[in-house]
């Protein structure tokens, strides 16, 4: 599982305890399933052993760049579109 803090701009594997900060000017965007909202700007992405994931995408963009990672629920392929 990765949660993420769009409020902060960081991000973190869960069975962790360290964040890692975007850096400054990199913004970021997340949809979820409205059960994985931990907290009020804090969302967590889960992968599962049968392959699948709760599903989502994260949008990371900068002045110049929007890139795009998609993650199917059924199958937990992460696509990624965008960038330069």
């Amino acid at each position: 599982s990765v949660l993420i803090d769009v409020g902060t701009r960081a991000f973190r594997r869960e069975d962790r305890t360290a964040w890692t900060t975007l850096p400054a000017g990199v913004g970021i965007e997340a949809t979820v399933d409205s059960g994985e909202i931990v907290a009020a700007r804090m969302l967590r992405l889960r992968f599962f052993a049968d392959g699948s994931a709760s599903g989502g995408a994260v949008v990371l963009t900068d002045r110049q760049r929007r890139i795009a990672i998609r993650i199917d629920w059924l199958s937990g392929r992460v696509t990624v579109s965008g960038g330069g």
